[in-house]
């Protein structure tokens, strides 16, 4: 059982593992796809979202969106593998409160409340994989450190 200050210190690790990892992600994904306003509030576009869905010609192939959406979902796949490092255990706790956390920063930085249910949707699917990858690979971990401890008793 971890105690309050080192539950603080892995809230603060997964944060800073998150968006470490989200603007790399980011980046790459402005690369990709040749976009000119590489800006540090990249994380908490929302904008992208609200211009793609707020018209009634919907298409799939704005370079922006798509760099907004995938540098979200990519960065969701990618985190627990930066999790699992200094994680053991509860690590789809922590993926719940890094989103929530995102979620507030985002709030905060764009000063409302998104309102595009798009977003709230790629948010939910990221933290679904999150918890998904992080438990699935700490379960692997797991399961070869116990039983490399099994055959070391026996």
């Amino acid at each position: 059982m971890l105690n309050s200050i080192d539950v603080v210190i892995n809230i603060v690790f997964c944060q800073l593992s998150f968006y470490g990892l989200f603007y790399m992600v980011a980046s790459l994904m402005h690369g990709i796809f040749v976009l000119d306003d590489f800006d540090g509030k990249i994380p908490f576009h929302v904008d992208s979202f609200q211009s793609m869905f707020s018209n009634a010609t919907t298409t799939w192939n704005q370079p922006i969106f798509l760099a907004d959406l995938l540098s979200l979902e990519c960065t969701c796949w990618i985190s627990p593998l930066a999790f699992i490092v200094f994680l053991y255990e509860r690590i789809w706790d922590f993926a719940v409160t890094t989103i929530l956390l995102h979620v507030l920063i985002v709030c905060f930085v764009n000063l409302s409340i998104p309102t595009v249910w798009e977003w709230w949707v790629s948010i939910l699917i990221g933290l679904v994989s999150m918890i998904f990858i992080g438990e699935a690979l700490n379960a692997c971990f797991h399961r070869k450190s116990s039983n490399k401890e099994q055959n070391k008793e026996k």
